[in-house]
């Protein structure tokens, strides 16, 4: 149970679903988790954010058991995960960032097993109402390789779940899905909550942060940065220079990904440029020559120029067409990095050009 004051200045009282304390985790010389501390409340669905290798799987290893820490303590409810780490697993549902079950076993089977495991009784009847709750009732003969993306988390979702754990803990729970999968997954977390559960998930994606999470929690080289609600972040780091740094390099490399990749946007981006300097370049050569060769190399070039930036515009108008600018609109990237991101690598074209002359 923790106290806190709320913005209103009344003490509130919170009963913790999970409380961890300090914890380090390290692979040999190598500090995966360096002193973490995190709560959880009940009915509370909590996110810790990362990019890949910033301790997020490691951390949830030692709360799963999966890992022994170097130090820290870890409090699932009120049992003491390392002191009675059996206890703690009944209370705690899990889905592995990448799950396998046993190859030859139907997907009935599959969660036949695992509700023996957690001595949950289920017959025949009860295990296809389970599945055709998560909509997979038509597939519990397959096995667990014959089903999508899609399917295979609502069965490692459904297995993590099938003993009604108070705290429920996923580790990248959408990765790899399709818009609409992920959208289906995420109403599935909700429901968890909806009826008290308690869920700890790990994600790369702050839409996935923003989309469910009432907390958020970033994390980076191993240790925790700041806890807030996903709005109170973005608020909070919105005006960070490091922030609109990273902002920058996202678009930046997002954008020169899609050029590189299509064939029209590279022939937009780099001809203009090669052609505007190419009309400079006649200009230099032909200012010997008369006034009237450089004016009419001058007006090539402007003219191509044009051409370039007209494209440009283009380009930004079909995004908008495909729904691709409002998207990154919705984003906290300010409109004007979005626009400066595409202006930027039109820019650098043309010095690399002019470069070669």
């Amino acid at each position: 149970m923790a106290s806190r004051v709320s913005t209103t200045g009344a003490t509130v009282t919170h009963h913790l679903a999970l409380q961890v304390e300090g914890l380090r985790v390290s692979y040999g010389p190598k500090v995966a988790v360096d002193g973490v501390s995190l709560d959880i409340n009940e009915a509370e669905i909590f996110g810790l954010l990362g990019p890949n290798g910033a301790g997020k799987t490691s951390t949830l290893s030692a709360i799963e058991g999966l890992v022994k820490p170097d130090a820290g303590s870890i409090r699932v409810g009120d049992v003491d995960a390392r002191a009675n780490p059996a206890a703690a697993k009944a209370r705690m549902g899990v889905q592995l960032q990448s799950t396998s079950f046993q190859s030859n076993l139907t997907i009935r089977e599959i969660v036949r097993l695992y509700a023996g495991l957690y001595g949950v009784a289920l017959t025949r009847a009860g295990i296809d109402d389970l599945l055709a709750d998560v909509h997979l009732g038509e597939e519990a003969s397959k096995r667990f390789s014959q089903l999508s993306g899609g399917q295979q988390k609502r069965v490692s979702l459904l297995i993590a779940t099938i003993h009604s754990p108070p705290l429920v803990l996923l580790d990248e729970p959408t990765a790899g899905l399709d818009p609409q999968a992920r959208r289906q997954l995420w109403d599935r977390i909700e429901r968890l909550r909806d009826i008290g559960r308690s869920i700890l998930l790990t994600t790369h994606s702050m839409e996935e942060a923003q989309a469910v999470c009432h907390r958020v929690a970033i994390i980076d080289n191993g240790k925790l940065l700041t806890v807030d609600t996903p709005t109170g972040l973005i608020e909070k780091h919105k005006d960070d220079p490091r922030v609109r740094k990273a902002v920058l390099r996202a678009l930046l490399e997002a954008d020169l990904t899609v050029q590189l990749r299509n064939g029209r946007a590279l022939l937009l981006t780099f001809f203009p440029p090669l052609a505007v300097f190419y009309g400079l370049s006649t200009a230099k050569r032909g200012a010997q020559l008369g006034g009237a060769i450089v004016n009419v190399a001058l007006a090539l070039t402007l003219g191509i120029a044009l051409i370039a930036i007209l494209g440009y515009t283009a380009s930004v108008a079909r995004d908008r067409e495909l729904g691709v600018f409002q998207r990154l609109r919705v984003t906290p990237a300010p409109t004007w990095a979005i626009m400066v991101s595409r202006l930027a690598l039109q820019i650098l074209s043309m010095l690399a050009m002019y470069g070669d002359f």
